[in-house]
Parts: structure tokens; sequence; C-alpha cells
């Protein structure tokens, strides 16, 4: 018994050695894989950078950054974006965030909104006012959908309303360009990017009709299968609802009541007499015909008149 209790607290003693040299060569291939990657300097912000801010030196620090996951872009010494002429930021940097080449301007260059345009692309300004502009809460850097309403007939019931462009990023909201600029701003005009031939489009559209904007969510941007999800369906006159169907239906025109008959001057010879003729429509077909039994009866009795006089007048003899 004395034998067996010396076996097992051998065993035990066995394989908790086993059990710390196994925990002790993890913890060495762990630290063996970290010492393996590979590190590089990027240029980060150390305060916060504004559209047109000058980047300095103070403004600026190197921080270490895995190589394999430095940002593209981004510069490695604080000496590449700091020369003798001056650079400014085109776009806002958080503290901490990468520097990188497209968020600052060349050597010698300004906060001009022409350096923020992508290559290829236009900026094209719209006339906004609070309602097109959807109450002053679209900012620079927010995505829109713009929409043209026209009417081909210059008439009200023909007008259509259109999504011209979908997804579209915003540059300005009249002369601000910082889009780290909160709040909401009741502007004039927005600045867009567009192509060219999208430029094109707003400007027709502008001239024949009126042009406004619809703000997209940010977050949906981030899954380009959802970035652009809008049914381009134009929207007309019909579609407003039923009680727009039921405002086109013609209305019923009662005609004014009046009398059913007119009145009509007979001359036979030398005599004029006045008869009442039944108007078009005014009265039963009956009626009609007694109107023109009186007329014949009143015709017969002139022309007896008429005859009896030329006899009496008629000389002797005959």
């Amino acid at each position: 018994m004395r034998n067996m209790s010396i076996i097992v607290l051998a065993a035990a003693i066995i394989l908790g050695l086993l059990a710390v040299a196994g925990v002790q060569g993890v913890l060495s291939a762990k630290n063996g894989n970290s010492a393996k990657v590979a590190m590089t300097t990027v240029v980060v912000a150390r305060k916060a950078l504004e559209f047109g801010n000058e980047l300095s030196v103070d403004a600026l620090e190197e921080k270490q950054w895995p190589a394999d996951a430095a940002p593209e872009g981004a510069f490695a010494k604080i000496d590449e974006v700091v020369g003798a002429e001056r650079r400014v930021a085109l776009r806002s940097i958080a503290v901490g965030e990468p520097v990188l080449k497209d968020k600052v301007s060349g050597f010698g260059g300004r906060a001009a909104l022409s350096q923020v345009i992508e290559p290829g692309f236009r900026a094209v300004a719209v006339r906004v006012t609070d309602v097109s502009g959807a109450g002053g809460f679209i900012l620079p850097g927010d995505r829109v959908d713009v929409l043209s309403t026209i009417s081909p007939t210059n008439e009200k019931i023909d007008t259509i309303t259109n999504i011209l462009l979908e997804d579209v990023r915003v540059l300005a909201i009249d002369q601000e360009a910082d889009e780290s600029t909160g709040g909401a701003i009741v502007a004039k005009a927005a600045t867009v990017e567009v192509t060219p031939e999208d430029a094109q489009k707003i400007a027709l559209a502008s001239t024949i009709g009126t042009v406004s904007l619809s703000l997209r969510n940010m977050l949906s941007l981030a899954d380009n299968s959802t970035a652009k999800t809008a049914t381009n369906k134009p929207i007309r006159y019909r579609d407003l609802g039923p009680a727009v169907e039921e405002a086109k239906k013609p209305q019923a025109v009662r005609a004014a009541p009046g009398t059913p008959y007119a009145t009509m001057n007979v001359t036979r010879g030398d005599e004029t007499t006045r008869s009442n003729v039944p108007r078009e429509g005014g009265r039963p077909q009956a009626s009609i015909g007694g109107a023109a039994s009186e007329l014949h009866a009143s015709a017969a009795g002139g022309a007896s008149r008429t005859a009896s006089t030329l006899k009496i007048a008629a000389p002797a003899g005959e």
C-alpha cells in the first residue's frame, strides 16, 4: 500500500513538470512570433488638424506601426511632411491618425477646394434652400442623392420628379469645406463632386426645372453592396394617391335654368308676326309638335288674310 502511494506521488510530480514545460514552450513560441513582426515608422497627428491648418513639427509625431498594416500614402518621417515651404491639411485629421498624402497639400500649397477633388471629377454648385437642402443638415463630406423636378408641358399636373444622381459626395456648403463642421448650416449653395457628364445633367436640370438634395445614411456606405439601393422610379402626379385621382375627374356642369322657347320674327308680305319656337332640347317632342301646329295655323291665317285683301282690291267684273 505504501509502495502504491509512492508511485502515485511520483506520477503526479512528473505530470506537473510536463505541464510546466508545456506552458513555458507556448509562451516562448508567442514571444518568438512577436519578435518576428516587422515594424516601421508612421507619422501621425499629435493634435487635431482641421481643413486649412498648417502642418508643423509640433503638430506631428512618429510612431511605431506594423509594417504590413501601414496605410497607403503614409509618411515615415516628419521631415517628409514638413519642409522649407508650408503644407496644409485638406481634410480633418484626428489625434493619433496617420497623416496621408491625399489629406495634405503639396509644398507651398493652400487650402483650396481644387486640391480636394478626385482625379477625373468636377465640382458643381447646386442652389439649395432650407427645404431642398434637407433643413441645413447636409454638411461637407456627406453623401447625397440629386433629385430633379421638371414639367415637360409646363403644367403642374404633368410634373415629374426623378433621381438624377445617386451617392454623390458633398465637397462644400456655401464657403465651408471643413468636413469636421458640426451642426446645421442653412445654405444657399452646395458644391458636389461629380463626373463631367453628371455636371452637364445638373446644369440642364437646374435650367429647365428645380434640383434638390436627399441626404444618405453614412453608415451604409461601408457596405458597397448597399451603397446604391434607391429605385430610380419617376414619381408623377398620379402617384400622390387616390385623392389626387379623384380631383382630376371632370365635374358635371349643370346648365342654368331658362325658358324652353325662343322668339322668331315671321314676315309675310308687308306683315310681320312674332312666334315662339322650342329651343333644341328645351321641351319634350309632344310640345315641339304642338308649337309646330301653332306656327302652321298662324301661317295659314296670315295667308287667308292676304288672299282676302287681294280679292277686295281686284277691279269689278273680274
